[in-house]
């Protein structure tokens, strides 16, 4: 793999591939995916929580693992108002270890305003 910027799907996407409408029926659900990398997926959830995160997993249908990792403050990665900052996970499901955590938060981070442009066009500017 090279170092620097990955490259990445520039547009959110569902995990069929398909460009995803940011204009949703407020009862649907959708992962948009903000970038596939590695074998996995960076998703943003519509009608998720705040504060600003991203879920990582393997497959969007029943996987082994889940991670959440927090953007933190849009400027420059320093708490928000909710106490997180950017790189702190919270594992949903299964486990992981603590080393290939550390790559998936180091992986986001080379792409982590791709990150913010979805997580805006979704949840507005916060």
């Amino acid at each position: 793999m090279s170092e620097g910027k990955h490259n990445v799907d520039k547009y959110p996407r569902n995990f069929y591939g398909q460009k995803t409408p940011i204009r949703l029926q407020p009862q649907s659900k959708v992962m948009v995916t903000v970038f596939r990398l590695g074998g996995l997926l960076y998703l943003i959830y519509t009608r998720d929580h705040q504060p600003p995160h991203i879920h990582v997993k393997p497959s969007p249908m029943k996987p082994e693992w889940e991670l959440r990792i927090y953007l933190g403050k849009r400027a420059d990665g320093s708490k928000d108002n909710y106490g997180k900052s950017f790189g702190d996970t919270e594992i949903l499901s299964g486990k992981i270890k603590a080393s290939k955590i550390q790559e998936y938060v180091e992986l986001l981070a080379q792409n982590v305003e791709q990150a913010w442009e979805v997580w805006s066009s979704i949840y507005g500017n916060d």
